[in-house]
């Protein structure tokens, strides 16, 4: 049988039996004897777990992930049942349908993101699964086993001075943290290149927990996705190199992991977290905040001059694992970069993020003294550019201190951190779709993600700003998968179900919608919500106008002032209330991650409003769409609001 893309069973027959693997053999699939294959443009190595394309760095998958690919692929376009699926990728063992169904999503994204379309999961109802595309083998032979190779956190081709977005998977919960991140504070990688930095991931010792578990925890923080010049072993390091050791011991909420990090030449350990864990809490995530912070502390003692001051590394490493956790507190991360400066001026990582967190603070209208937190700011951000004169971090640093509304310079200087020495994450494409999402050129948006996804895949925060953005270009069956990846394999749901709500409710997802609104932490938000929902759920727009209503006091308190409450306000028609909101939550959150409201479905009936069109010339919009020559996508849409007119044709370049 062939399937609808027309390779035939020879591929697949291949892929059953090359290297003695074969799909109809009992019990948990072997991946280190499946040959390699390739997917449309995807090379796909299931010894190596690594997926990669002639243009993209490889890409480890999870071993699970890895598995049901193979099995796909294996099956020539026929359909696989759960519980073959089951059988063959998880031995048989009882598990949850949301286990299948996140890996799924995750197969999907890999098709999305690297795909190109190529192929597709289709669901078979009450059934299974297929796998649609082309499939063929690659003639070289993939390695036997996992060779240290196999070991090797991926890797850029370059590390030079950068900033990278948080990406701590186990915080990205946090709401503030959230706000930090979409408004683009960015941390520092080193600012000059460094050799390959070596880590060795030692056995963890146990106490009153399960040898799986911490084997389990081991495996994440080993295939973690740092796309650094960094290698995370399996073994015993020695004392010339950097080694992360430590237990896990079992307490009362689960369990908590006991961790130092090593250093060459260095008899104390230079970092020693300490990690609690829920009982549910995903191992995938836990491993990748592991691993993320050492990589940051690794790096930052790395950092020419080598080496540093004992104080200004302890304070560094201090600011790398404040960073990864999920009640983040930026005054304390300033104080332990202040610390790392005064220690070490010459310390460029230090200083510039240094600055783009008072930046935030600035954006924020943060403090009693906020030009003195300026001055500051600038004080640290030129220390870095006399030391590193071509980071292009130092002009992201400056798109954030540029004044709210001037659209236009803030663009200039994300345009010249494009010019500048490349980060090697794609950091400036970050800042470019947070950007674009800002101005209502969404489509714009989701290409520079997506040029950020090719450096770094998986990059969570990235891919719930993707699946965000998606949703305001009327795109939610895309961003769905998204959403049940990232709500699967993070430890905080927080942050992914207040977007994912919003999204469901653009999307027309009234099941989704339901669930989330449960979710929700405010209590007044949550107890407001529910009427909304079912009323924009049966259609009846009397009732949502009426249950709305109860959104106007709670949108005048800057506390529970938030996207949610905007669009709540928009969905029941309250339009004028709806403009006067997102104007105040501009003005007091910053640029990045308020103004995205504007361009949702949901505020169409707003933006055709005089109201809609005022605030627009007020805070500056109106300003640089004109001069630009770019306006926002909505003036493409067929009943585009009267002020599309005055802005004339896009422009061609810019």
């Amino acid at each position: 049988m062939a399937n609808s893309l027309g390779h035939s069973t020879g591929v697949a027959i291949a892929l059953r039996h090359k290297r003695g693997y074969a799909v109809n053999e009992p019990g948990q699939i072997d991946l280190a004897r499946a040959a390699p294959f390739r997917l449309g443009p995807i090379k796909v190595e299931p010894a190596l777990r690594q997926v990669s394309t002639t243009t993209v760095s490889a890409e480890t998958l999870e071993p699970r992930v890895m598995q049901v690919l193979v099995v796909l692929a294996a099956a020539g376009g026929d359909i696989v049942s759960r519980d073959e699926l089951i059988r063959q990728c998880w031995d048989g063992r009882i598990v949850g349908e949301d286990s299948i169904s996140r890996v799924i999503a995750r197969l999907r994204r890999l098709a999305d993101e690297r795909g190109d379309g190529s192929f597709r999961i289709e669901t078979i109802a009450k059934v299974g699964y297929r796998l649609i595309g082309p499939v063929s083998p690659v003639d070289s032979p993939a390695p036997r086993g996992l060779a240290s190779a196999a070991v090797v956190v991926a890797a850029n081709a370059q590390r030079s001075s950068s900033a990278v977005w948080r990406r701590s998977s186990a915080g990205a919960g946090a709401a503030a943290l959230a706000a930090l991140l979409a408004l683009g504070v960015w941390w520092l990688r080193p600012a000059q290149p460094v050799p390959v930095a070596a880590l060795y991931v030692e056995p963890f010792a146990i106490s009153g927990v399960s040898a799986d578990t911490v084997e389990t925890l081991r495996s994440a923080i080993l295939t973690a996705n740092v796309p650094a010049k960094f290698q995370a072993i399996a073994g015993r390091g020695s004392a010339a190199d950097y080694r992360l050791t430590g237990r896990m011991a079992q307490s009362p909420d689960g369990v908590t992991v006991f961790a130092e990090l090593h250093a060459p030449g260095i008899a104390a350990p230079i970092w020693t977290p300490q990690v609690r864990i829920a009982g549910n809490a995903p191992m995938v995530g836990i491993g990748s905040q592991l691993a993320l912070a050492a990589r940051c502390v690794i790096e930052g003692a790395e950092e020419p001059p080598v080496p540093k001051p004992a104080a200004a590394l302890a304070a560094w490493a201090s600011y790398c694992e404040g960073n990864n956790k999920s009640n983040w507190d930026a005054d304390e991360l300033v104080d332990t970069l202040r610390a790392a400066t005064k220690a070490d001026p010459r310390f460029v990582s230090a200083q510039v993020t240094l600055a783009s967190i008072l930046a935030y603070h600035i954006m924020h209208n943060g403090g009693s003294d906020p030009d003195r937190l300026r001055d500051e700011a600038m004080q640290a951000q030129a220390v870095a550019q006399k030391l590193d004169p071509d980071n292009s971090n130092i002009y992201l640093t400056q798109a954030m201190l540029t004044p709210l509304h001037d659209f236009t310079s803030r663009q200039a200087q994300i345009a010249r951190a494009l010019r500048a020495r490349p980060t090697g994450w794609g950091d400036e494409w970050n800042v470019q779709g947070y950007f674009l999402v800002s101005v209502g050129r969404l489509q714009d948006a989701l290409d520079a993600y997506k040029r950020n996804l090719a450096i770094l895949p998986g990059n969570p925060i990235i891919t719930m700003a993707r699946a965000e953005t998606l949703t305001m270009a009327g795109r939610y069956r895309q961003a769905y998968p998204i959403f049940v990846d990232d709500a699967a394999t993070k430890p905080d749901r927080t942050r992914i179900d207040r977007i994912w709500l919003t999204a469901a409710i653009t999307g027309g997802d009234w099941a989704m919608a339901r669930r989330l609104v449960t979710a929700v932490p405010d209590d007044q938000v949550r107890a407001a919500m529910g009427p909304l929902v079912a009323a924009l759920a049966s259609g009846d727009m009397r009732a949502a106008h009426a249950a709305g209503a109860a959104f106007e006091p709670i949108a005048k308190d800057s506390a529970s002032l938030s996207a949610l409450t905007v669009m709540a306000l928009a969905w029941s028609g309250h339009d004028l209330a709806a403009i006067d909101a997102a104007e105040r939550r501009f003005r007091t959150v910053g640029y990045n991650n308020s103004l995205g409201s504007l361009y949702s479905p949901g505020f169409a009936s707003a933006r055709q409003t005089p109201a809609f069109a005022a605030l627009v010339h007020r805070i500056g919009l109106f300003e640089y769409w004109q001069s630009s020559g770019h306006p926002p996508d909505f003036c493409t849409a067929a009943q585009a609001p009267a002020l599309c007119a005055q802005l004339g044709r896009r422009r061609t370049a810019g």
